[in-house]
């Protein structure tokens, strides 16, 4: 009687929800497959990025920049500050030009 369409409904319902989970659990495997690959594609193209990178090929030093750089650091490092020299009260003597120019 009046128990049979319930009991219809409940089994329509029971079997609806087997089948959206097995349908949820395959569309996951699939989105789990795509991101797998997804993730194979891109590494792969990041290999391809970095072996084509020109790191690695510079030419080699000129030995004519090198000695003008060299010369350059000598001169830098070798430099020294002269201070003005003060008399016994502080206040700064200037030098005098004992030679007159012709």
């Amino acid at each position: 009687g009046l128990n049979s369409p319930l009991v219809a409904i409940i089994v329509v319902l029971v079997g609806s929800t087997a089948f959206l989970a097995r349908l949820i659990g395959h569309l996951g495997a699939i989105v789990q497959q795509g991101i797998q690959e997804l993730d194979q594609n891109i590494a792969q193209a990041i290999q391809n990025t970095v072996s084509q990178l020109p790191i690695g090929d510079f030419e080699p030093v000129n030995p004519i920049q090198a000695a003008i750089a060299q010369f350059l650091m000598n001169k830098v490092q070798s430099d020294t500050i002269s201070m003005p020299e003060r008399a016994p009260d502080g206040t700064f003597t200037a030098k005098v030009i004992t030679e007159v120019p012709e």
